[in-house]
């Protein structure tokens, strides 16, 4: 017996039997983007790391609900050393469109506990000068995300999940503090936030 949501298992099949969803991703893009991330979770766990890459891309994508079966993609290519092998390629164009502020700490939440995979699938990042980078697993949209969050940064510290970070962090310091500490601390927390920021940007 699986504790799989219905709506998560039926763009499960999907994939499994179309190569892409066809249909059940959420209009509201704040429960399409937790869909995708608990379908990241379902692949990684089930050993499906096409479903994993599909998740992936969605998230990147300025369109998240295009198709990108087989029949949908940009071309197919042959590559050594396995030129009998057909190799799909999808090209997703940005700026993302789930990736908005109130997103964000919830996503940068999910990949803290998803567990880091092998390299079974590649994303190339291309630039405006057409440079290529290659990125492992979820390489791609941990730079992506660490870099809108900077971008951003004024309106993440407005969103409704910094105020849910910001609020569960002072109830568990607010015992016995005064009032201008509270303060204090409250804006060390943005400060935190920003330095995380900045570090993960200089790793990558």
């Amino acid at each position: 017996e699986l504790d799989v949501p219905f709506d998560i298992m039926k763009l499960f099949v999907q994939h499994c039997y179309h190569g892409s969803f066809v249909y059940g991703l959420s209009s509201n893009l704040e429960l399409c983007c937790q869909q995708l991330m608990d379908l990241y979770v379902l692949a990684q766990e089930y050993l499906c790391p096409s479903l994993m890459e599909e998740c992936e891309m969605r998230m990147l994508s300025s369109d998240p609900y295009e198709c990108i079966c087989w029949s949908c993609c940009t071309k197919v290519d042959f590559e050594p050393p396995e030129e009998a092998m057909p190799k799909c390629i999808y090209t997703m164009k940005g700026p993302s469109r789930l990736l908005i502020a109130n997103n964000l700490l919830s996503i940068i939440s999910y990949m803290d506990e998803i567990e880091q995979t092998e390299s079974c699938y590649k994303i190339y990042f291309r630039d405006e000068d057409k440079l290529e980078t290659a990125c492992k697993p979820l390489e791609a949209i941990t730079t992506v995300v660490w870099a809108s969050m900077m971008y951003n940064f004024n309106t993440v510290l407005k969103s409704d999940s910094y105020l849910s970070v910001f609020q569960s962090t002072m109830h568990e310091y607010v015992v016995d503090r005064l009032s201008d500490e509270l303060e204090c601390f409250g804006d060390e927390i943005a400060v935190l936030l920003l330095q995380n920021c900045l570090d993960s940007l200089v790793v990558k």
